[in-house]
C-alpha cells in the first residue's frame, strides 16, 4: 500500500486513489539510489534577452533531466525561497537556474543568474552570478542528450578555499546528470571547463569570513567538443574545439549550507556502498573464493591413521622378510653343533 509522503519543509503528497496516481508516485518517493537530479529552469518577472539565452543553452546540456518553465515568478530566491520549494517540489527537481534583470531604471545587477539545489525540497545552497560575457552555440554544435560531460577545474582556490570548493561541488553536481559505472570511449564527447581568476587582474580575491561574499572573482565556463584522430598508437590523438556556450560569471552572493548541515545531507543509507569483499573473484565462470590455511605439515605427521594388516608382509624362509618387519635379513634357525675333527 503507498501512502502519501511529507517532506521537512511540510508538502505534502496525498495518498494515491488510482493505479495511475500511485505509479506516479512511486517514482517521486525516496528511494535508496536516487533518481538522476533534474534540473527547473525558471525566470524571474525581468529577464533580459542575455539571460534567457543563457538558460536556454545550458537546458540544451542538461536534457533530458531537465525542466523549462515559461511563466515569469515574481519573488526573489534570496528574499522568498517558499514558492521556488513548491516548483521543485511539484515537478520533482533538486536543482534550479533562475534568471532575472532586478533593479530599476539603474540596475542593480543586471544579467541576474542563480543557480542552486536542494535537499528533500529545501534550499540548500545558492550561487548568485552576472553574467559579463556570452557567446551561444556555434553552428556545427551538436548536442547529444544525455551524453555525459568530462569536467575540468582551474584555479587554486578550488583547492584551497572552502567556499570556491563548495562553488566546484555545485558545478559538478549541476552537469553531472546520470551516476554510471562504465562508459564507452566514444561516449566522451564533449567537456565543460570551468576556470575561476581575478576580474581584475591588479587585485586579489577576497572571501569575507563568514564565506557569504566574494569580490573580485570571474568564473569562466567553456564548452569544447572532443574529436579522437588516428595516432599510429592504440591510445587515440584528442582535440578540443570550442562549440559554445562561452560564459563569463561574476561571482556575487552566495548562501550555502552550514558544514554540518552539508555533511548532513551527503549521509547515504546502509547497503548503497558495498565493501569489496576479500578474497573473492568473479569471471565469466560466476563467482570464485580463495580460503587461506595454516600448514598441515606438523598436523598430519602426529595424526593418527588407521593401519590394514593387508600392508604388512609375512616372515620366509631364508633370506626374506620377517613379519612386521620392512628391513631384509637371515632367517632365524635352530643352532646345531659342528661335528668333532680328530688329529
Amino acid at each position: 500500500m503507498v501512502s502519501g509522503h511529507t517532506t521537512s519543509g511540510g508538502l505534502v503528497r496525498g495518498a494515491p486513489k488510482t493505479h495511475k496516481a500511485k505509479v506516479a508516485l512511486k517514482k517521486v518517493m525516496p528511494k535508496r539510489i536516487e533518481n538522476p537530479k533534474t534540473c527547473i529552469f525558471l525566470k524571474g518577472e525581468r529577464c533580459s534577452g542575455v539571460v534567457q539565452s543563457v538558460m536556454t543553452d545550458l537546458y540544451m546540456l542538461k536534457k533530458p533531466y531537465a525542466v523549462k518553465l515559461t511563466q515569469k515568478n515574481p519573488f526573489r530566491p534570496f528574499d522568498d525561497a517558499k514558492h521556488l520549494e513548491f516548483l521543485a517540489f511539484k515537478n520533482d527537481s533538486s536543482l534550479f537556474a533562475f534568471g532575472s534583470h532586478v533593479g530599476g531604471a539603474k540596475k542593480k545587477r543586471p544579467h541576474n543568474f542563480i543557480i542552486g539545489r536542494q535537499f528533500d525540497y529545501q534550499v540548500l545552497d545558492m550561487l548568485e552570478l552576472g553574467i559579463t560575457k556570452y557567446e551561444g552555440f556555434t553552428d556545427s554544435t551538436r548536442v547529444i542528450a544525455g551524453s555525459k560531460p568530462m569536467m575540468l577545474f582551474h584555479g587554486s582556490l578550488f583547492n584551497t578555499n572552502p567556499t570556491f570548493q563548495r562553488i566546484q561541488n555545485l558545478f559538478a553536481d549541476f552537469f553531472r546528470g546520470k551516476i554510471i559505472e562504465k562508459v564507452q570511449l566514444l561516449g566522451l564527447d564533449h567537456v565543460i571547463d570551468v576556470t575561476v581568476r581575478p576580474t581584475n587582474p591588479s587585485k586579489e580575491i577576497t572571501v569575507a569570513d563568514d564565506g557569504r561574499s566574494v569580490e573580485n572573482a570571474t568564473i569562466m565556463v567553456r564548452h569544447y567538443a572532443v574529436a579522437l584522430k588516428k595516432s599510429g598508437t592504440k591510445i587515440p590523438k584528442i582535440e578540443l574545439t570550442n562549440v559554445g556556450p562561452t560564459i563569463d560569471f561574476e561571482v556575487r552572493r552566495v548562501a550555502f549550507a552550514t558544514p554540518q548541515m552539508f555533511k548532513f545531507t551527503c549521509k547515504q543509507p546502509k547497503g548503497v556502498i558495498v565493501k569489496n569483499a576479500k578474497n573473492m573473484s568473479t569471471d565469466m565462470l560466476g563467482q570464485h573464493g580463495q580460503l587461506h590455511l595454516e600448514a598441515q605439515t606438523k598436523k598430519l605427521a602426529t595424526m593418527g591413521t588407521r593401519k590394514f594388516k593387508a600392508h604388512k608382509r609375512k616372515r620366509s624362509s631364508g633370506m626374506g622378510l620377517v613379519e612386521g618387519s620392512d628391513e631384509v635379513g637371515p632367517s632365524i634357525l635352530p643352532k646345531t653343533k659342528k661335528p668333532k675333527t680328530t688329529q
